[in-house]
């Protein structure tokens, strides 16, 4: 999915699980699904938001859910990068809107930098 970018994933089948492996290992990125068992996305990202080590980590959400604009606003407002929608997320266009966000990540992070 990352193309020729030198990547190392890990993956979780829950909540929980990401939880445990963001706490042993910072990642650059995470790509976060909203339905899991045992924590929610929604659950996962305000845990995230509110730990300093983890607050301003890039998340991009994965989901097969329809999303209000309450929904999507929302997340905007926890930092969410992008929300993909599972149905559109070929591996062209996944690979296009990864880049977007570690791109806008980069960004968002100089210029945190220069404040």
């Amino acid at each position: 999915m990352l193309g020729n970018r030198p990547a190392h994933i890990i993956e979780a089948a829950s909540g929980r699980e990401a939880l445990r492996a963001i706490s042993e290992e910072l990642p650059d990125l995470i790509l976060l699904d909203l339905i899991m068992p045992d924590l929610n996305g929604y659950e996962l990202l305000d845990l995230l938001r509110a730990d300093p080590a983890t607050r301003n980590v890039p998340v991009v959400v994965f989901t097969a859910s329809s999303l209000t604009d309450s929904e999507r606003q929302g997340l905007a407002q926890q930092g969410v990068i992008d929300i993909v929608p599972k149905e559109l997320a070929t591996r062209d266009e996944t690979q296009r809107r990864l880049d977007a966000a570690r791109e806008k990540s980069r960004a968002a992070n100089s210029g945190q930098g220069n404040q």
